[in-house]
């Protein structure tokens, strides 16, 4: 069992989890068998694409207020066991919901987006994999909405699953993408090729600045997006220079969606004033000791 797997997030579904239910709370059998959940099914199916890909599984449960009510730690109990009598080394983590209303968006949406970053944190790097089959359709629509504007950080996949007597020939487990176009998934996606692990850590929401200097920052780079003019940026090592130059751009009107996959963010500490001239200008065979062929124009103002 590896640290670098996918991680699946899902909502403990009360009625299907970890087999199906029949109105009365009984497991569904088939052929004498339990039909497994929506966890187990992507989890274990050998039709997913996660079947055993999976290192670790957060389940988020909804318990209401009423301390008699211990349906959702039951079933919440019942999957974790069942995934463990499958002979796997699966880790389970839990977050725990509190509200009387699992069909209230504002209360969910504020939970899980509580969550989200302290998972991301949790597991770095490594790809979310958010199941939006389990739990209210007011639970998926929240789930599908925080994907599509840019509220879960990549690398990360919404995916739903299907019963067997549902697929109709297509797989256990499909990806679910809507393709709503937002300024944060513009700006993700027109990152410069290479930037400082520093400054890929600042952030630049001009709507969530509070200091009058960040305020006025915001304002003075505005204005220079509307212009088609040079613009320098200086600033110490971390403080967001590659992030706002990527804003200024992203909010031009002169920028050219075609090219936000081509841009380049060159560190210039390591040139010195000759190779930043050879970097910049190109040069000519002989002309430094390693200069064996000329070399055109490396850069050339948009």
């Amino acid at each position: 069992m590896s640290d670098q797997g996918p991680v699946l997030i899902s909502w403990c579904a009360r009625n299907n989890d970890p087999y199906e239910r029949d109105r009365e709370g009984n497991y569904r059998l088939k052929n004498g068998s339990p039909l497994p959940g929506p966890t187990l099914t992507i989890l274990f199916d050998p039709d997913s694409d996660f079947c055993k890909q999976i290192d670790d599984v957060v389940l988020l449960f909804n318990e209401t207020p009423k301390a008699a009510d211990s349906v959702a730690e039951k079933v919440l109990s019942q999957t974790i066991e069942a995934i463990r009598l499958k002979g796997t080394r699966i880790r389970c983590h839990t977050r725990k919901l509190i509200t009387a209303d699992p069909t209230d968006h504002a209360s969910i949406f504020e939970f899980v987006r509580e969550q989200i970053p302290k998972i991301r944190d949790q597991f770095s790097g490594r790809e979310l994999v958010i199941h939006i089959s389990p739990g209210t359709p007011t639970m998926q629509t929240i789930w599908v909405l925080m994907a599509e504007c840019g509220f879960i950080q990549p690398p990360f996949c919404v995916v739903k699953s299907y019963r067997k007597e549902e697929r109709k020939g297509n797989k256990a487990v499909v990806s679910v993408k809507i393709g709503i176009e937002t300024f944060y998934k513009v700006f993700q996606s027109s990152r410069p090729l290479r930037t400082s692990t520093t400054e890929e850590k600042v952030l630049w929401d001009p709507a969530k600045f509070r200091s009058k200097k960040l305020v006025a920052l915001s304002k003075e780079a505005r204005s220079f997006a509307k212009l088609r003019v040079p613009v320098l940026i200086t600033g110490e090592r971390g403080t967001g220079k590659t992030t706002i130059a990527n804003w200024i751009r992203v909010n031009s009107g002169y920028c050219r969606p075609e090219l936000h996959s081509s841009w380049a963010s060159v560190p210039c500490g390591q040139y010195t004033p000759e190779t930043m001239r050879s970097e910049l200008f190109g040069y000519v065979k002989g002309a430094f000791t390693g200069a064996e062929n000329d070399v055109a124009l490396r850069m050339r103002t948009p």
